[in-house]
């Protein structure tokens, strides 16, 4: 079952911030398992799911990109060497960005929140890899300018020559929704 908080106070990991960077109050500092290490807690807000008793679950709006939206479906160029001559373009999607974080430590730094669903808006890494660049340059996705300022553009430029991700499949005009990457 699907439960709506609104999460105050929240230990965050964030690679070189101190919170205050953030825009939001920095509270106090905690000591985890082990007494030599330290967890800055940070003040927030986000929609978040009870996975169990004690257990919760944030949804983060991934800053200066953007993915094919549920239910968008392209054509593949080479079925018989790639598989089925469909694919599920939101789901692949989401299978690489599963693959990038998988069993690995997220480094988040949040830039701000979603106006439509109060998600918090982040730039986040895997191994001091910007996932955006990632998920951008195997072609899953796209720069979205108005917000990234064009940090992903030449990935997105990579991704396209080399026909990757969705570059590389023949994909109705609106795979991306029809959005103005422009604007926000």
């Amino acid at each position: 079952m699907r439960s709506r908080f609104v999460v105050v106070l929240f230990a965050l990991r964030v690679s070189g911030c101190d919170g205050d960077s953030l825009g939001v109050d920095r509270a106090a500092t905690i000591q985890e398992a082990s007494p030599s290490q330290s967890v800055s807690m940070t003040a927030f807000y986000s929609e978040a799911t009870a996975r169990d008793g004690d257990d919760l679950e944030i949804s983060i709006r991934m800053n200066g990109f953007d993915a094919s939206e549920r239910g968008k479906v392209c054509r593949n160029l080479n079925p018989t060497t790639e598989g089925s001559t469909e694919v599920n373009v939101w789901r692949a999607a989401r299978d690489a960005l599963s693959d990038l974080v998988r069993d690995r430590r997220v480094d988040c730094v949040v830039v701000g929140h979603d106006q439509q669903d109060e998600r918090m808006v982040a730039r986040c890494s895997v191994d001091g890899r910007d996932i955006g660049e990632q998920m951008v340059e195997q072609g899953w996705a796209r720069d979205w300018t108005y917000f990234s300022q064009g940090r992903y553009a030449a990935a997105e430029r990579r991704a396209q020559q080399a026909r990757r991700g969705v570059w590389g499949l023949d994909c109705p005009a609106d795979v991306w929704s029809n959005r103005d990457y422009s604007r926000p």
